[in-house]
């Protein structure tokens, strides 16, 4: 399935909680605490761009693979949702999966319509906004951010390793490599 996702970044947090109220967006989820576990396969050239996680969410755990090599930038998603987070990513593990970092965050939901709202905290960096639609919709994303007083103009697909990236001028392999392990109780790139 695909999904239409942007990210809308520097963000005041308050004055967008205020906006979907307004709006008359619902709750789904007040913050809670994420933790995922991202892997690739770097063997294997046919896997670029390619990723699976595993991540304890609110009141579930998904298993999620990304395929980022498609035409239209949106990354076509296939996730279920299972019932063992360390079970999980054991398997995929011992599948010859790379471990490439077990990442926590902060995640508020919020829905209007078909459309989903994120606010996401991560680790050492400004909280964001994510407007998503599983049903594929861009203009439903769209009307969404304006009702919200975003700008359209700043959106961005990026990822988080590359916001990272420019945050903290590190090369990708640097972020990467310095995120193995990332949660709110120490800086890796301080």
């Amino acid at each position: 399935m695909v999904e239409v996702e942007y990210k809308f970044l520097k963000i005041d947090k308050n004055q967008i909680l205020e906006k979907l109220k307004e709006i008359g967006a619902k709750l789904v989820h007040a913050e809670f605490k994420m933790i995922r576990c991202v892997f690739h396969q770097s063997t294997n050239p046919q896997m670029k761009g390619r990723s699976t996680r595993v991540r304890k969410e609110f009141g579930k755990i998904t298993l999620t693979h990304k395929d980022l090599v498609n035409s239209d930038g949106f990354p076509d998603e296939i996730e279920v949702e299972v019932s063992d987070f360390d079970g999980t990513v054991s398997i995929l593990k011992n599948s010859g999966l790379n471990l490439t970092s077990t990442q926590e965050s902060l995640r508020e939901t919020w829905q209007k319509g078909d459309v989903f709202v994120m606010i996401d905290t991560r680790p050492h960096m400004e909280t964001y906004v994510e407007i998503e639609s599983k049903i594929g919709s861009e203009d439903d994303v769209k009307n969404l951010a304006f009702e919200l007083g975003l700008d359209w103009e700043s959106r961005t697909l990026k990822g988080i390793t590359d916001l990272y990236s420019e945050k903290y001028s590190k090369t990708i392999d640097e972020v990467r490599a310095l995120t193995e392990n990332l949660t709110f109780n120490k800086n890796p790139f301080e």
